[in-house]
């Protein structure tokens, strides 16, 4: 297994960036850093086994990961480990996702991804089944394995035959849902996707939090916000998204608006970036926002 980290920078913080880099260096066979053309140079650690691509023009998550998985291919790659800039893994977090794929050599998991725990401090399991027409928090302990219906892209290793067969991620989404909409492929085309409770990470999950109905909430900044909510309107639109995952996103769409536009700071403008983000989605104006 010859496993290529393939970490996406925007005008990245350079400690945490470097940080990233030399937890994940040791773990992998090479580390490809793929910069979506920040205003200024990216600087890398000098370690052996690490290479930037500098894109001229921010074609978005999508298309910096498709990117990523065609360079990744010169070096022999059979697996891809995924990574925003902003998360970081334990030292045995590529380990125990490599494990979970020898556990499974009847060719059937597409992808494998770790628990992580908010920079900030909050909590989050990231697995998520869909349940009826609501999405289901799935726990998962230390050596256990749990079959999900999504993963987050940061911290995901995935078998190259497999994004083969699914198909490059949709670079129109731009960001968010990026992952989303792969994982969904993915599970249509009867591959499995893995939790793994023995792989963690740490990740920064939004740029603040609020308290909406009693509960604390992540909140995004007003442009991503607009993504959101854009992309799940597009996705709920596409042909083949069956009814329950209608209804569930709908709602949740529902809920996170509503949430936002009752309790959060400066929620007017985070309402007008939202409803924009929704008549796009439903005209399926879609690539990175004028």
């Amino acid at each position: 297994m010859i496993i290529v980290a393939v970490v996406v920078t925007f005008n990245p913080d350079a400690d945490i960036l470097t940080s990233l880099i030399d937890t994940l260096h040791p773990q992998v066979d090479h580390v490809l850093v793929i910069d979506n053309a920040s205003d200024a140079p990216i600087n890398l650690p000098p370690l052996n086994k690490v290479s930037l691509v500098a894109n001229a023009v921010n074609k978005g998550l999508g298309y910096a990961y498709n990117i990523g998985r065609e360079q990744a291919k010169a070096f022999g790659a059979s697996h891809l480990l995924l990574f925003d800039q902003d998360s970081c893994p334990a030292p045995d977090m590529v380990s125990q996702l490599k494990q979970a794929f020898l556990n499974t050599v009847d060719g059937s998991v597409a992808a494998v991804g770790p628990r992580y725990s908010d920079v900030k401090g909050q909590y989050t399991s990231p697995f998520v089944v869909l349940s009826g027409i609501s999405l289901k928090r799935v726990d998962c302990a230390d050596g256990e394995l749990v079959d999900v219906d999504h993963l987050i892209s940061s911290g995901c290793l995935i078998a190259l035959e497999a994004w083969e067969d699914v198909g490059v991620f949709e670079e129109q989404l731009f960001i968010d849902y990026v992952d989303t909409e792969w994982c969904w492929r993915a599970r249509r085309k009867g591959y499995r996707l893995l939790g793994v409770g023995s792989a963690r990470m740490v990740h920064n999950l939004g740029d603040d939090e609020f308290i909406a109905f009693g509960k604390p909430r992540v909140l995004h900044a007003p442009f991503r916000l607009y993504y959101q909510m854009r992309n799940r309107c597009w996705m709920i639109l596409q042909p083949g998204v069956g009814w329950r995952w209608r209804v569930m996103d709908t709602l949740r769409s529902i809920k996170i608006f509503l949430a936002i536009a009752l309790f959060s700071p400066n929620r007017w403008q985070r309402v007008k970036y939202m409803s924009k983000g929704i008549v796009d989605g439903l005209c399926a104006k879609m690539g990175r926002a004028g």
